[in-house]
């Protein structure tokens, strides 16, 4: 990571990897706490911060799947480095979705399902059924 340091604004760039792979990492947002400055890696996992208007900040690397890292930059320890991005995972919970007469996980349910009843068919304006049915999500 290169520091460039002006009398009135500091510049950061640098490269993101995955810390396991030592892939690069593109996508990943890079920006300085408190503030609205920030950008993103590029592809190669490149990115530069220009212009900050302070010697000591804190720059926020974030990206999805990995966990989030808060490095301190200052003047006086900043050097050429390359910041590792830890992978992270979430653990979640199976998900239930029970009817009147089973039930199905979720993965085994492969497309939305929305039921018509009688009672929301008459609230509609129309007499329409393809207009009905245009109406209902999915």
């Amino acid at each position: 990571m290169l520091l460039s340091i002006s009398a009135k604004a500091v510049s950061i760039s640098g490269k993101v990897i995955n810390s396991d792979t030592k892939e690069t990492l593109p996508g990943v947002s890079v920006f300085v706490k408190n503030t609205v400055l920030g950008t993103s890696s590029d592809i190669n996992g490149d990115f530069q911060l220009k212009n900050i208007p302070t010697d000591s900040v804190t720059v926020v690397f974030s990206f999805v799947g990995f966990k989030m890292q808060e490095l301190n930059f200052s003047n006086n320890n900043l050097d050429s480095i390359i910041i590792e991005l830890q992978p992270s995972s979430i653990s979640l919970q199976e998900v239930v979705i029970s009817t009147a007469k089973n039930q199905l996980k979720s993965f085994e349910q492969t497309t939305p399902v929305s039921v018509l009843t009688q009672s929301k068919i008459t609230e509609n304006a129309t007499q329409d059924l393809a207009d009905i049915i245009s109406r209902e999500p999915g």
